[in-house]
């Protein structure tokens, strides 16, 4: 656990949802080099769907124990998988996962719950944090 890398994902807003992001289990994680905006500006997509959102590159952004894009970007692949974690105080927490190289999906077309992310996974966030 304490190799881990956990990062903070932004601007889903602009694109599907927080609560569409919260209910994925994997997400991709897609280095962008040439952005205009921020060199290290690694961008979060939903398979088939599209980009979700970013993985936040500043302190005042991201959340407290996670890592900036910045920190995790010589340690992942051009393209990475992340797990989603939860939703904590607004923020969606992901999980980087270098150990995964091939991932398959399927769609579930079953009505999803209110809550995106169960309360388990988030008292189990919220325990990380207080421990660090």
């Amino acid at each position: 656990m304490k190799n881990d890398l956990f990062v903070t994902i932004l601007g889903s807003d602009y694109f599907f949802g927080t609560a569409t992001l919260a209910r994925c289990e994997f997400v991709l994680l897609v280095k962008e080099p040439n952005n205009t905006y921020d060199p290290e500006a690694i961008r979060v997509e939903i398979p088939f769907a599209g980009t979700a959102g970013y993985i936040a590159n500043s302190p005042g952004t991201r959340a407290k124990n996670t890592m900036s894009a910045g920190r995790v970007y010589d340690s992942i692949g051009d393209i990475s998988v992340a797990s989603i974690e939860g939703k904590v105080d607004g923020f969606i927490i992901a999980k980087v996962r270098p150990e995964i190289d091939e991932i398959s999906f399927s769609i579930d077309l079953k009505p999803q719950s209110k809550s995106a992310v169960p309360a388990k996974e988030e008292r189990e966030w919220r325990n990380l944090q207080n421990k660090n």
